[in-house]
Order: structure tokens, then C-alpha cells, then sequence
């Protein structure tokens, strides 16, 4: 009598007969069990998809009408007149400011608004902003509520953080930029770009 071996599936059960095995410690298998081998496996393992990924840039701005920024003090003014004036002073807010290779504003990405003393700025999120939009060049800017535009340890870190991630990406970070309602600090003018 020969043993044979269960195999149970979600909705079905069969008896599959015992390997083969050679004297030279080979095993065979025949044609059946292949077969047999090959339904329970394609009815056992999950279909594997993926999801497409298209990438797709449009804009209905031409190029000659967009803000060019060519020094911290036009960043700062274009900056005051786009931030939120109830926030300014409240709460904490990160963005970042996309740009061409020609310094012309693509858009003006809010990455994050926290509390009176503080947000969360992740490098991965602004790249990924940039990415997106197709920015050969970012300035990133955050405001302090205090009025003191002076950056803090986590601000000259961060900073360095993000410009270093923009040098393995190839994306020029031209400047850190904090915001208050009166005054301004800019990384690249105090020469820590």
C-alpha cells in the first residue's frame, strides 16, 4: 500500500502521492504531481499587483508670469504678502517656496503649521513637494510667533539637514528663511548656505 500526503486549501483538499526518490539521492516527481503541484499553488498564493505610478507636470502659468526671486529681501516680501497674517504671530508654520532654474516661484508648498513654539519640518515631505513640482531650486522659510527672528539649534540642524539631502538630489536649497512680522533672518545672507 502506498502512503500518500495531504494537502488542504482554503476550499479544497487532496491526496498528493510520496517523491520518488533514486538511488543516488536524487529525487523524480512525475508529470501528475507537477501539475497537481502547480493548481495548489495558483490557487494557494495571492495574485501580486502592483500599482502603476505616472509622473505628469502641468501648469497654466506661463513661465514669464511667474515671481522670479533674485535676494532674501524679495523672498521675505513675497513671503509676508502669501502668510497667513491671523498665523503669524499664533503658530508656527513651515513652508516651502518651489522654484525653476531661473528663480521663478512654481507654487508655495504649506508642508506643516504646529504650535506657538514649534513644528515638524520632514525633509522628505519638502522633496517630495519638490519633486513633484518639478522645482530645480527650493527656499525653505518657517515663522516665529516670538518676533525674534534669531534661528534656534533644531533651525541651523534642520537647515543643514535639508541642504545636504538637496545635494544628493540635485536640487539647489538656496536659503532658510525666518519669518516675523517685522524682521527676517536669512540663512544664506549670515553665509550657512
Amino acid at each position: 500500500m502506498s502512503e500518500f500526503h495531504s494537502l488542504r486549501g482554503g476550499s479544497f483538499s487532496c491526496a498528493i502521492p510520496p517523491l520518488g526518490f533514486h538511488p543516488a539521492g536524487l529525487f523524480f516527481i512525475s508529470k501528475h504531481q507537477i501539475n497537481l503541484i502547480a493548481f495548489i499553488m495558483e490557487k494557494q498564493l495571492p495574485q501580486l499587483t502592483a500599482t502603476e505610478v505616472r509622473l505628469v507636470y502641468k501648469t497654466k502659468v506661463k513661465p514669464s508670469d511667474r515671481v522670479q526671486l533674485s535676494n532674501s529681501v524679495e523672498t521675505y516680501k513675497f513671503l509676508i504678502s502669501t502668510w497667513d497674517e491671523e498665523k503669524l504671530e499664533l503658530q508656527e508654520q513651515f513652508k516651502v517656496i518651489l522654484m525653476n532654474c531661473k528663480n521663478r516661484v512654481l507654487g508655495i508648498y504649506e508642508l506643516s503649521t504646529g504650535g506657538m513654539t514649534g513644528t515638524v519640518a520632514d525633509p522628505k515631505l519638502i522633496f517630495m513637494a519638490a519633486l513633484k513640482a518639478n522645482a530645480n531650486t527650493i527656499i525653505v522659510a518657517h515663522n516665529h510667533p516670538s518676533g525674534d527672528p534669531n534661528p534656534s539649534i533644531v533651525d541651523k540642524n534642520l537647515t543643514k539637514k535639508v541642504k545636504d539631502a538637496g545635494q544628493l538630489l540635485d536640487i539647489s536649497v538656496h536659503d532658510h528663511i525666518i519669518v516675523t512680522r517685522d524682521f527676517y533672518y536669512s540663512f544664506a545672507d549670515m553665509g550657512l548656505m
